[in-house]
């Protein structure tokens, strides 16, 4: 089977930075890479031990996938250069950015370009990558990814944003969690460092069991069982930890709309309403 022509690169601003930089099995497929200036080309070309700098961007002409990586206000000025100068009917663009998604590049894609973006997924440990966009850019992208044996996911179009938004949930959800259940173990008499680890232990647990989808663990009547000695536990904060209680509450009421149940609001203020 004949090899697909090899990608190139558009790049300006700072790039030693960028996950790009760490990913040399990756980088090293560019053929060629074009900046504003000879200088920041060889640079470039350099840091990322990929293909030639080239001085015009007529150079890249060979390229099917032309791979953007500008941050910041740098982005829309590169684009608006790219569409000027270089043909892009049927030729794929994809934007490598954290936050952007392909709706950057609509002055490429308004001249017949197919635009996709691309970032690794946050977090993680080990690369996987998140893509965009027009359906054969994608495909263009995710086959550049796989040359360097990096994982990646296809979203719908304009799905980063909400893909990321979900991480930003999680990031800001998780440790709030974690800490609230190890306060609430301190409170019981445990140490600070045995409670944090348990709590960590439990948080783990319920992720794998949400995970591998053991739904046994969420039947009406285990929660009906749960809910009583959580009630018992919830009148013990009212009056040993208020503040506790009201955090315990606030968590425990988006969990109960999420599961469609009703909730016992209010603890602190009035009485228990029955399950």
């Amino acid at each position: 089977m004949t090899r697909s022509l090899p990608p190139a690169l558009i790049a300006a601003g700072r790039i030693s930075d960028s996950p790009l930089a760490r990913m040399k099995d990756l980088t090293r497929e560019f053929a060629a890479v074009w900046a504003p200036s000879a200088q920041a080309a060889t640079r470039f070309a350099r840091q990322l031990k990929a293909g030639e700098p080239v001085r015009l961007l007529a150079d890249l002409a060979f390229a099917p996938l032309v791979v953007f990586h500008a941050p910041g206000v740098s982005l829309a000025p590169l684009v608006e250069r790219a569409a000027r100068e270089l043909s892009w009917e049927g030729r794929s663009a994809l934007l490598w950015d954290d936050s952007l998604d392909s709706a950057a590049l609509a002055p490429l894609a308004a001249q017949g370009a197919l635009a996709a973006s691309a970032c690794l997924a946050p977090d993680l440990g080990s690369p996987l990558a998140i893509l965009e966009g027009d359906r054969q850019a994608v495909r263009a992208g995710r086959r550049w990814l796989a040359a360097a044996a990096i994982p990646s996911l296809k979203l719908a179009p304009g799905g980063k944003t909400r893909f990321l938004a979900s991480w930003a949930a999680a990031a800001a959800c998780l440790l709030p969690l974690i800490e609230g259940v190890a306060d609430g173990l301190e409170s019981a008499g445990l140490a600070p460092d045995r409670a944090k680890r348990l709590a960590a232990r439990w948080i783990d647990a319920g992720v794998a069991a949400y995970a591998f989808r053991h739904r046994g663990a969420t039947s009406e009547q285990r929660l009906r069982l749960r809910d009583q000695s959580l009630r018992r536990g919830l009148e013990s904060l009212a009056a040993h930890d208020p503040q506790l209680l009201g955090r315990y509450e606030t968590v425990l009421a988006s969990v109960a709309e999420l599961l469609s149940r009703p909730w016992f609001a209010g603890l602190s203020n009035e009485p228990l309403r029955s399950i």
